[in-house]
């Protein structure tokens, strides 16, 4: 697993930094991401491909960030961030398939609930967010309020992680931070004021913002 997390230590920045169209970081953080996935590629590849979705899904990772390096040397930004929130995506589906428990990926599911929230009240008022949205944000929200629980539960390996005591306080903070704008988000609910569900919604988000980068090593690539 610590392969893994210091994939994740190139693949976070490369991903953030795409996403904001910083060329110059966003190469250096994509070519460190290339390295890493070499060698875990190298390392790891063979006993991970035990069945034919497997084999699939690990070169459709390769495929990916070939064609993210490809981008990049365009400056084509949002096809490098489709490319590797792909590869994000693919690879927690392998880890979960082979029950390999990560904790980075309550992280990614947590802001997958959140996100499916977000783009539902997207560009709404309280008087175009229609009974649908409400009843999809009703679905969302309890998913959310227990992934955040469990964030907050299950043991955290700062070892694993490159953690610091201090770098581990701020997450639990941030988590705690989240769980309060989950609850305030459930009350706005109970309320059926969609003036504030929308506020609730976007502050949501917002606080759990910083959660994913503090898994980065943004200093390698600056």
């Amino acid at each position: 697993m610590h392969d893994m997390a210091a994939f994740d230590r190139a693949y976070i920045p490369a991903r953030t930094l795409a996403s904001q169209g910083q060329a110059t970081s966003a190469l250096k953080a994509l070519r460190l991401l290339t390295d890493r996935w070499g060698a875990f590629r190298r390392r790891y590849g063979h006993d991970l491909e035990v069945d034919a979705a497997s084999i699939q899904a690990l070169a459709q990772v390769d495929a990916h960030i070939a064609d993210a390096n490809n981008a990049a040397n365009t400056g084509q930004w949002p096809a490098v961030t489709d490319h590797l929130t792909s590869v994000g995506q693919i690879l927690l589906t392998v880890r979960r398939s082979h029950q390999i428990a990560y904790y980075l990926d309550g992280i990614t599911l947590l802001h997958s609930s959140l996100y499916a929230m977000t783009v539902v009240a997207r560009d709404k008022s309280a008087e175009t967010l229609s009974v649908d949205d409400i009843i999809s944000i009703t679905s969302h929200l309890p998913v959310a309020i227990s992934q955040c629980e469990d964030l907050q539960q299950i043991p955290f390996d700062e070892e694993l992680f490159s953690f610091t005591p201090a770098k581990t306080q701020t997450l639990r903070d941030g988590l705690t931070r989240e769980a309060n704008a989950l609850r305030e988000l459930r009350q706005a609910l109970d309320l059926r004021d969609r003036g504030l569900l929308l506020l609730r919604i976007a502050a949501a988000e917002a606080t759990f913002a910083g959660l994913p980068t503090l898994f980065g090593d943004f200093d390698r690539v600056k």
